[in-house]
């Protein structure tokens, strides 16, 4: 009797593996660029929500500080502002005093001190970004009183104004438009 043990040297060819590294690749690369591009497209959405969502927050800090506010003045130029403040609105609440302005792309607001407006305005450009710092992307912001009759009471300072921002990031601009309802003064 006799062993006879055979050996099986079959395997893989070279063709087969070829093509297993081949299609292997193509999945990998396929895989790799879909997970980029949806990486890319999350965080262009996730920026331009957080964009959105500060236009939000901004707008609604604005309009509580108009209701809340006793008095205001908008100055979009002159002598009175500082270089590096495009426009700003001084309010008084009370006896103190807070200004909201644009600086460059920045909303800034802060409580300033002064007996005038040059000086409260010059104590706002003198304060640190970190201190004052609002909101970013800002492109326009203006306050006005709507041209319709009857808006401002004279006798009581009631009324509204229009608070209009926009800001605008990666191509897109969100806009916020409000008529704020001025609970205490009229506007300067």
């Amino acid at each position: 009797m006799e062993n006879k043990r055979t050996i099986n040297h079959a395997g893989y060819s070279l063709v087969e593996l070829m093509v297993t590294v081949l299609v292997s690749s193509m999945v990998f690369v396929c895989a790799s660029l879909l997970l980029t591009v949806g990486l890319n497209q999350y965080r262009k959405v996730n920026a331009e929500v957080g964009v959105q969502t500060e236009a939000q927050i901004t707008d609604y800090f604005v309009t509580e500080m108009f209701q809340e506010a006793d008095d205001f003045h908008y100055i979009t130029g002159g002598s009175d502002l500082p270089a590096a403040v495009s426009k700003a609105v001084i309010v008084r609440k009370g006896t103190e005093y807070y200004v909201l302005g644009c600086v460059g792309s920045e909303l800034r607001y802060s409580k300033v001190s002064g007996t005038d407006n040059a000086s409260m305005l010059a104590d706002f450009a003198s304060k640190p970004k970190k201190d004052t710092f609002l909101s970013e992307y800002v492109t326009s912001f203006s306050v006005s009183q709507p041209e319709m009759s009857g808006v401002v009471d004279p006798k009581t300072g009631e009324g509204y104004i229009l608070v209009s921002s926009v800001f605008t990031f990666m191509d897109h601009s969100y806009t916020n438009n409000s008529f704020v309802m001025l609970r205490n003064r009229k506007v300067n």
